[in-house]
């Protein structure tokens, strides 16, 4: 695009005054060369800049307005009101005044059914389809409500319509899918989907949930077709996890000569399926389950993670230590090797590391800190008896946000944006 503007046009435009407003700089991308220096100085000078609630409007695709339009768009009397202002992004470019008015002054959104439906992603759709679609009879069902989400402007009235009249919404088994992720699908593909005799088969009807929409018949028809469901041992497989991948993938994986073996028959669970087949040969190949302290890991938690990532944590110098053994658990493959080092490093600076649990590491060693120092300024003791009078690891600094708040009455956001008072940052 920089080509379309000569060099003269080029240095007017990057010599104007308006670049040393901060607020300006970060339109400073490629589609500003739609433009020439007048029309970005039209746009840039416009009063509405100043009013806080247009200010998120500046982004670069704004380059795609004339000064004019973006003038009409931001005087329509529709964001004085609160209830419009959040639709105020910059998708809002896609669309023009007429449609935007249209749109808008709809009486459907005197509606409380159709409130959800006022967001940002609205403006994907023209003013024709949005009026197709909140007229449609069928929002008078109250069991199609629910289907009244945002997602819905992914797709039109005549697909909307078509799948909503389906007879199988009647039959119990389809009922738990029908939720609004349908929307993404076509007509036909659901039609085609729901027609499936695969269905009639008991052992298939559990995986009729929301996530099938991310396939169309063909695909599932392939995957449900697979010689494996016949095989015991893969039998726990068959959830609707299993529609994150593809019929390839589910052959390349279950081809996989370990699972002959009964010892490795115990890692086939759902989670597989965050994996493809190279990356589970990879986690199987790792030397490390051949050490015995390493064995407590061999579970279905390893799909949590690649080999990369769970060879970035076995390789931490702490698993040498006796008193750290303990923590080579299956939850530990979900905390961050950023985490584990730096809470244990900090225990170990605040002398309770011998108490350390896994639960701790899951939390930044910086929240960790900032509670820590909370509760010695509070006099709460960071290690307490457990009913066997041995000391253990306050509980405090093993649970969630929540529970801090409605067990022990902290609330850590205060905590964590608290400056530590002079001599306690040690």
């Amino acid at each position: 695009m920089l080509w379309q503007r000569n060099a003269a046009e080029i240095q007017d435009i990057l010599n104007l005054e308006c670049w040393k407003d901060p607020k300006f700089q970060k339109l400073l991308t490629p589609v500003l060369w739609l433009r020439n220096a007048t029309e970005i100085q039209d746009i840039l000078k416009l009063d509405c800049w100043k009013e806080p609630k247009f200010e998120k409007l500046l982004t670069p695709n704004i380059w795609k307005c004339t000064a004019t339009e973006i003038q009409d768009i931001l005087n329509l009397d529709c964001w004085h009101h609160p209830k419009f202002q959040t639709l105020l992004t910059p998708v809002i470019w896609q669309r023009d005044t007429t449609e935007i008015q249209d749109i808008l002054k709809l009486d459907c959104w005197k509606d409380p059914k159709f409130q959800d439906l006022l967001v940002p992603s609205i403006w994907l759709s023209n003013a024709q389809n949005v009026k197709d679609i909140v007229n449609l009879d069928c929002w008078n069902n109250p069991e199609f409500q629910r289907l009244l989400t945002p997602s819905i402007w992914a797709s039109n009235a005549t697909d909307i319509q078509d799948i909503l009249k389906l007879d199988c919404w009647k039959d119990p088994k389809f009922q738990a899918s029908l939720m609004p992720s349908i929307w993404t699908s076509s007509a036909q593909n659901v039609k085609d989907i729901v027609n499936l005799d695969c269905w009639k088969n008991p052992k298939f009807q559990s995986l009729l949930t929301p996530m099938l929409w991310q396939r169309n018949a063909t695909e599932i028809q392939d995957i449900l077709n697979l010689k494996y469901w016949n095989d015991p041992k893969f039998q726990d497989l068959l959830t609707p996890t299993i529609w994150s991948t593809n019929a390839t993938e589910i052959q390349n994986i279950l081809n996989l000569k370990y699972w002959n073996h009964p010892k490795f028959q115990k890692l086939l669970s759902p989670g597989i399926w965050q994996r493809t087949a190279t990356e589970v040969q990879d986690i199987l190949n790792l030397d490390y389950w051949e050490n015995p302290k390493f064995q407590g890991l061999f579970t279905p938690s390893l799909w949590q993670r690649n080999a990369e990532g769970i060879k970035e944590k076995l390789e931490l110098e702490y698993w040498e230590d006796a008193k750290y053994k303990h923590l080579l658990i299956p939850s530990i493959l979900a905390i961050s090797t950023k985490n584990i080092e730096g809470n244990i490093k900090l225990l170990e600076k605040y002398d309770i590391s011998n108490y350390i649990v896994a639960a701790c590491l899951r939390w930044t060693p910086n929240r960790q800190k900032k509670l820590i120092e909370y509760m010695k300024r509070n006099n709460i003791s960071l290690t307490i008896p457990n009913p066997k009078g041995e000391q253990i690891l306050n509980p405090i600094l093993n649970v969630s946000k929540s529970q801090l708040k409605q067990k022990y009455g902290i609330d850590i956001k205060t905590i964590e944006t608290a400056r530590i008072p002079e001599g306690e940052n040690r």
